[in-house]
């Protein structure tokens, strides 16, 4: 339908073209291009739609095809063309040249085309569309239970500016919303969707019936029979109907009447029964002993079903009370429920008046007593009540009361078996010397025999006693102050001596010790004092002990050597304090290695311990300066440089600094206090700032003899010439 609608309109066009005057051959070029052009146009725009759409899509455009054929020849309205070439665009109206002419877009017939200014040109930038009337439209279902609506409809452009026809053509737009689909009888009226009736509900109706069903467990269940209609919950068409019976989801038990449901007509089988005690009919009491009796009685009973309430049987039982009850006693002890008689076993005996006592003997020190009492035995049971007299001996037996030997109680005579003696005032005490530097005590006291058992006092008098252990003399003014002795000063002892060393140099080779001694000869057994003796000595020469140059002990100030400055070692930036020092120890190994010099580092004795000490001496000079280093408070630039550098150390030095960082690391509270103090005392930190950086280093100073000449050297830093360098210096 739409190749012979773009013909007609080809040939409209052509038809204008000529009115207008062009020439044949340019009018049916352009209407061959336009022919082309709309058979693109319409290709791209056309939509998808089934074989039964687009019958019905073709019989609408033939129709409205036919409305635009009966327009005036040479003109082409929205309805007969939808083409851009074939409404009003330049090509289908005239030329600029021919401005003067043009076709109406209403198809009524020439209109005047507005005349321009040939030196400027519109530049059409206010152009605005216009839309005729829908040629067709058509929903398409989305999937999801609505459809969209689909629009073919023709406009055109035009310049709001100059008036001028820009161009035109069809459109196909898709609505924004999408609409629900519109159900009937199952089938969408815009989209031709049909439903699938997934998603149904069933509707009930009036009912035709109902019954009650046992179930076999004592309840029953309602069924219903009833109209129904199956209809689809999305697009409301009833799917199915007809007539159901259905059960309920809950069951009732039933409801007997002479043993038969009155809903469901079951019958009741009995099979379960409890028994009614109705009516008490006698009891009696049976004895089970002092604690009490049981109580037995007669009831009438009935067994009534348990399902449905019949009687089933009559009858009578015994029964037994639960628990024992207390026997109740009469005056005679005899219970007046069960006639049983009371054992007494719970009585209680009270005693009263003591008729005798009498203490015997029992012959290991001790006397029992024989007691003769009156008692009353009352029964809490029964409150039975007897009286009497009772012989019995006291459980626990009494030591004897003497009095002249004799047991008061029993009449036990003591034979005085255990006699001790008891010393009392002292009458007389003297020391006497023993010869030996020693002396005894002789006492005389008064005493007493004594028995121990009975206590009575045998005999009495005086007695001499000899001390067992001697004592030394307590000497003042050389006699014993306890037995008179005088000391003969045989034995002699030295005490409060006294030595003072005096000490005189005699040049580099060393010193003289002049000792001047005094002490006191000492009696040693009275100590007197004797003698006051006094002793003058020369000793033997010794060497100097220098610090700082000058003898501790006479004096003497060391000649010294000064010795040149020396570079030991330049970097460029940074001053490496380790390698620094081991270097200069390396400078002094040759000599130190022949014995013809010897270096210590000073004060390096107050951090390390004497075997410590010993080890280091041992080391070549390098491996001294460095673990000095480490020790004085440089540990972790040693470490770091150890690591860096394997062959910093030899083995051994590498083994004591090993060993010398892990004491000093373990020290904790005063130690590692009076550890930091040494240090900053005796090596103290030195800061030098270059280039915005700060470095620490320590001065070294290093005792050495060198061919009989004795000299302090001082190691440390200094900046010249751009670079650090380490200095010697007297």
């Amino acid at each position: 339908m739409f190749t012979s609608l773009r013909k007609a309109l080809c040939a409209l066009l052509v038809c204008a073209l000529l009115i207008a005057g062009l020439p044949a051959a340019f009018a049916e070029e352009v209407g061959t291009q336009t022919e082309a052009n709309q058979e693109e146009s319409l290709n791209e725009n056309e939509p998808q739609t089934s074989p039964v759409e687009q019958e019905g899509a073709e019989t609408k455009e033939d129709t409205k095809s036919e409305e635009g054929a009966a327009t005036e020849e040479g003109t082409g309205t929205e309805e007969g063309t939808g083409t851009e070439e074939g409404t009003g665009t330049e090509e289908g109206t005239g030329t600029e040249e021919g401005g003067e002419s043009g076709t109406d877009p209403e198809g009524e017939g020439d209109i005047e085309t507005p005349e321009r200014d040939t030196e400027e040109e519109c530049a059409h930038e206010n152009a605005t569309r216009t839309y005729g009337e829908i040629e067709r439209e058509w929903a398409v279902d989305n999937g999801d239970g609505t459809h969209t609506w689909h629009v073919i409809q023709a406009y055109e452009d035009k310049c709001e500016q100059c008036g001028e026809l820009l161009g035109g053509g069809i459109e196909e737009t898709v609505a924004d919303e999408s609409e629900a689909h519109q159900f009937e009888n199952g089938v969408c009226e815009a989209c031709g969707y049909a439903c699938p009736h997934d998603d149904t509900t069933i509707e009930y109706g009036q009912i035709a019936a109902e019954r009650a069903v046992d179930n076999g467990d004592g309840t029953h269940t309602w069924h219903v029979t009833q109209e129904y209609e199956k209809k689809c919950k999305v697009c409301g068409k009833v799917v199915d109907e007809g007539v159901e019976e259905t059960a309920s989801d809950e069951s009732e038990e039933h409801v007997f009447e002479d043993g038969v449901c009155e809903a469901c007509g079951f019958k009741c089988e009995h099979a379960e029964w409890t028994r009614q005690h109705i009516a008490f009919l006698n009891s009696h009491s049976v004895p089970v002993g002092e604690e009490g009796h049981e109580v037995y009685f007669t009831m009438l009973y009935n067994d009534v079903c348990k399902n449905c309430g019949i009687l089933i049987t009559s009858g009578t039982e015994d029964n037994k009370v639960d628990g024992v009850f207390t026997h109740r006693y009469d005056e005679n002890g005899v219970c007046q429920d069960c006639a049983y008689v009371c054992k007494h076993s719970d009585a209680v005996r009270e005693y009263g008046l003591i008729e005798e006592e009498i203490a015997v003997d029992n012959g290991d020190g001790t006397h029992t007593w024989h007691v003769k009492q009156q008692y009353e035995e009352t029964c809490e049971a029964c409150g039975h009540v007897e009286t009497g007299v009772e012989e019995y001996i006291d459980e626990e037996p009494e030591d004897h009361l003497f009095e002249d030997g004799v047991c008061l109680a029993c009449g036990y005579e003591c034979p005085h078996e255990n006699v001790e003696r008891e010393y009392g005032t002292i009458v007389e005490e003297k020391a006497v010397d023993n010869g030996d530097g020693t002396h005894t005590w002789h006492v005389t006291m008064e005493y007493e025999d004594i028995c121990g058992t009975c206590g009575s006092i045998l005999d009495s008098g005086e007695e001499e006693t000899v001390g067992i252990e001697p004592e030394e003399h307590l000497f003042e003014d050389s006699v014993c102050v306890g037995c008179g002795y005088e000391c003969t000063h045989e034995k002699t002892e030295i005490k409060n001596a006294t030595s003072t060393s005096i000490y005189a140099s005699i040049g580099h080779e060393g010193h003289n010790e002049y000792i001047h001694e005094e002490y006191d000869v000492v009696c040693a057994d009275c100590g007197l004092t004797l003698d006051h003796v006094t002793e003058d000595e020369e000793g033997e020469l010794s060497a100097h002990t220098f610090k700082n140059g000058k003898c501790t002990l006479c004096g003497y100030k060391k000649k010294q050597k000064k010795a040149e400055e020396e570079t030991k070692q330049a970097a460029a930036k940074d001053p490496d304090i380790v390698h620094t020092m081991r270097d200069a120890g390396r400078a002094l190994e040759p000599k130190h290695a022949e014995g013809a010099l010897f270096a210590r580092i000073e004060d390096i004795e107050l951090l390390l311990t004497e075997e410590e000490l010993g080890a280091l001496d041992a080391l070549p000079l390098s491996d001294q300066f460095v673990i000095a280093l480490s020790a004085c408070g440089f540990k972790d630039a040693v470490n770091a440089a150890v690591k860096a550098d394997g062959s910093l150390l030899t083995d051994a030095g590498a083994q004591l600094l090993t060993q010398v960082t892990a004491r000093l690391d373990a020290l904790t509270g005063e130690a590692l206090e009076s550890y930091r103090n040494t240090c900053s005392a005796n090596f103290p930190v030195t800061s030098i700032t270059h280039e915005g950086s700060t470095f620490d280093y320590v001065e070294l100073n290093v005792r050495v003899s060198d061919a009989g000449v004795e000299r302090t050297d001082r190691y440390g830093f200094r900046f010249e010439n751009g670079a650090w360098l380490c200095t010697v210096k007297p």
